[in-house]
């Protein structure tokens, strides 16, 4: 069973060694929900991503419960390791790895690895103290009416793309560890305040354009058209070099809208990302599509013209609605087709219709011959009648 607080990380432990770099923070994609993410370096990071917990005490690590049981919360990865008092001299653990959650009701330590279910711990906000040594890359936290045990923290380092290995702490211990660490503190003293900065910092919508999620000659020809428009939007709002290469796709769909051209030359081979602001997505008149195994989204067209010059009288039975972020599965051999932000599974979710009698009329995926193709007709033959 999963635990209810759990959610995806899309990266490896790095064993690389951490050098001072790039330092912001950015929105991403977890498991499909809109977090933070902390860049410590290129391509590594800390993560901090709204999840759920169980609004009752437990004494184990909770697992899946009914969405009643559970409340918001906020989770962050991190090591963790258990100090104690042992013959008049505190003693440590090793660092484990953890998710430390903190809702309004419970800070919970759980390590990842089930060896290590031991080290559990439950806290209470209110009853619960917080020391950061001025500095320092880690804290500690323990019941403020006990003395042990100590739970020292440290954020867990992610990356994209890299090996497996073991973890070494952050070497940075300058401004940006004290806003994290500033972060947890805070929930703990009030969590509602912190759930609404937090949400905040990930409002932003990364936007992806890629090979992957721009339409083909094997599409429905009017995605050409659509994702033309949408990504010469995208690209006024889009800085370099993420500009150029949004323009380079939005040129080449420009080249492949005529339906006698059969042959629109090479496609763009770039990826970009880009950070959109609400303002500027919601500028963008497209909505948005993130699958549960993607850090970005990918920017929708309005296919609801297209839909009704293909099925006229029905109605669309999911309807276009610009700016909203709609979550997928990551599709699979056993998902049906219209599942994912793929352009044929958008198309085929766009033009499912509701029947007059009730239910749904699933979208069908027709590809229509070009011009130079119908044209063709059969040579006349030679042999006299």
């Amino acid at each position: 069973m999963q635990r209810i607080y759990a959610f995806l990380i899309l990266s490896v432990l790095c064993s690389t060694g951490i050098s001072s770099g790039l330092k912001a923070q950015e929105p991403v994609f977890v498991g499909g929900a809109q977090s933070v993410r902390f860049k410590v370096d290129k391509g590594y990071f800390h993560l901090l991503a709204p999840c759920r917990s169980l609004i009752a005490d437990s004494a184990t690590i909770p697992v899946s419960a009914p969405p009643a049981e559970t409340e918001p919360a906020l989770c962050w990865p991190i090591r963790v390791l258990t100090i104690t008092l042992q013959d008049g001299k505190y003693k440590g653990t090793l660092y484990v790895n953890a998710e430390l959650s903190v809702s309004e009701h419970h800070i919970r330590i759980m390590p990842k690895d089930p060896k290590d279910a031991d080290k559990y711990a439950e806290l209470v906000p209110a009853h619960t103290t917080f020391m950061r040594p001025p500095g320092q890359k880690f804290a500690i936290i323990r019941k403020s009416d006990a003395k042990e045990p100590l739970y020292r923290i440290a954020f867990l380092t992610m990356c994209s793309g890299c090996e497996p290995g073991t973890h070494t702490q952050d070497t940075d211990s300058g401004p940006q560890l004290e806003t994290e660490f500033g972060l947890i503190e805070q929930s703990f003293k009030d969590y509602a305040s912190t759930e609404k900065h937090v949400k905040e910092l990930a409002s932003p919508v990364q936007v992806a354009v890629n090979p992957n999620n721009q339409p083909t000659r094997r599409d429905p020809f009017a995605a050409m058209n659509l994702y033309s428009t949408v990504n010469h939007q995208l690209a006024d709002l889009c800085p370099q070099p993420a500009k150029a290469c949004i323009q380079s796709y939005a040129a080449y769909q420009d080249g492949c809208k005529k339906l006698d051209t059969e042959d629109c030359g090479k496609p763009p081979a770039c990826e970009a990302t880009c950070t959109l602001s609400q303002n500027d997505a919601q500028k963008l008149k497209a909505s948005f599509c993130v699958q549960t195994d993607q850090e970005s989204a990918v920017a929708v067209p309005d296919w609801s013209e297209v839909v009704k010059r293909e099925r006229p009288g029905r109605e669309q039975a999911y309807p276009f609605q610009a700016g909203i972020v709609e979550v997928q599965m990551a599709p699979n051999p056993n998902t049906p087709s219209m599942v994912g932000c793929s352009v044929k599974s958008v198309y085929l979710r766009a033009s499912t219709t509701r029947l007059p009698g009730g239910g749904i009329s699933p979208g069908t995926l027709k590809l229509p011959a070009s011009k130079a193709t119908s044209s063709k007709t059969t040579p006349k033959s030679d042999t006299p009648k």
